[in-house]
């Protein structure tokens, strides 16, 4: 058996450790952009999760984030294109958007330990 692929990834110091540590079963960060809240969002996904989503509001928003996701996950996932999630071994890393209520609705029955 082989190990699954390892995310070369490590929070800053800060509120992304603190993120990593928090034991809560929601967290809220808010700030600025460049804070490191995204980043800190993809590392934790795919080093500390099996199943996660990543939502943004509208589709558009997620380009930043997934070209990010590009830099950190190539050289250790496969990306499929069609449903905007990654596979990193045994864990996946989904994005997805909620520009409406009626939205919800395409997430239902699929688990997630982190959204």
């Amino acid at each position: 058996m082989t190990a699954a692929p390892k995310v070369e990834w490590s929070p800053w110091p800060g509120p992304q450790t603190l993120a990593i540590d928090c034991r809560a079963d929601e967290l809220f960060y808010g700030g600025a952009a460049g804070g490191g809240k995204s980043e800190a969002l993809l590392g934790i996904a795919a080093t500390q999760h099996r199943a996660s989503i990543i939502f943004r509001r509208e589709y558009p928003q997620l380009r930043g984030l997934i070209q990010r996701s590009h830099e950190l996950f190539d050289s250790v996932g496969s990306f499929n294109s069609q449903s905007n999630q990654w596979r990193i071994g045994p864990r996946t890393v989904e994005f997805g958007a909620v520009q409406y209520e009626a939205d919800v609705q395409k997430y239902q029955g699929r688990p997630h330990d982190l959204i």
